[in-house]
């Protein structure tokens, strides 16, 4: 993966963030299949009756998802960076699948040795959903924990402040620099997260928007790629908080569901 691809892999990875709650929530019974359809074509402006059929085909893949327990990811996502290749079971093509769309996510298909392996890419500029069917052989990483990953994402926030103080030369030539970055802030939540998802993680996801955001904007001046150096590490700690926020969402509302 290139780094020029930066800015285009902090909004993939927000989306799929996103993606990855609503179809978590769906499969619990907490968000309605409407208001998931919805949201999945908002995110990647897949055909509606596309995504029909395919969430159909994943309610029939599974068991009953409500009865899936906190102790296994019932969703996670996998997201690529630059000179660290995706964590995927299975077959090397899939990890370049996703080195190329930027992420995944991987539900669970109700039989503990698989699981269901979904990319959305765009192809010609037309959006492709794949989705395959993948052994669970190599275990996958734990998640971070949420107060680690907040504790490393308010670090790095102070980092990304100094970077942009070093480079308030470069990034005078950027017009209205404050409203880039909430603008970018926005439209990364634009979707926004189903009802019910854990305002701890919903917060991280924010925070995690708005390093995104400023690092998008430090790369939108001139000089934008010489700033890789400290952007890079800033990366690794937004995907660590996405990654945590999706984990600490789902177990807590899966705790919450009476057994």
């Amino acid at each position: 993966m290139n780094v020029s691809t930066i800015s285009g892999l902090c909004n993939e990875w927000a989306r799929i963030h996103r993606l990855a709650a609503w179809t978590a929530f769906w499969l619990i019974g907490e968000a309605s299949t409407d208001d998931t359809i919805d949201a999945w074509h908002d995110l990647y402006s897949l055909p509606r009756n596309e995504m029909v059929h395919f969430l159909g085909e994943l309610r029939q893949s599974g068991s009953d998802y409500s009865d899936h327990t906190a102790d296994d990811p019932l969703v996670r996502i996998v997201l690529a960076a630059p000179g660290d290749p995706p964590h995927v079971p299975g077959h090397s093509d899939d990890q370049k699948a996703i080195s190329r769309a930027g992420a995944g996510l991987v539900i669970s298909s109700g039989d503990p040795d698989s699981r269901v392996l979904v990319i959305p890419s765009r192809s010609d500029g037309i959006p492709r959903l794949t989705a395959s069917s993948i052994g669970e052989d190599v275990p996958a990483p734990p998640a971070p924990a949420i107060g680690e990953a907040d504790l490393a994402l308010s670090e790095a926030t102070r980092n990304a402040a100094s970077m942009i103080t070093s480079m308030r030369a470069a990034i005078a030539d950027v017009p209205d620099v404050r409203l880039r970055v909430g603008t970018l802030t926005d439209f990364y939540d634009s979707a926004g997260f189903p009802a019910g998802f854990n305002p701890r993680a919903e917060k991280l996801s924010a925070r995690a928007d708005h390093l995104s955001a400023i690092i998008d904007t430090a790369r939108a001046t001139d000089n934008g790629a010489t700033w890789d150096e400290h952007v890079l590490p800033l990366l690794r700690v937004i995907r660590q908080a996405r990654i945590a926020s999706l984990d600490y969402a789902v177990r807590e509302m899966l705790r919450a569901i009476p057994r």
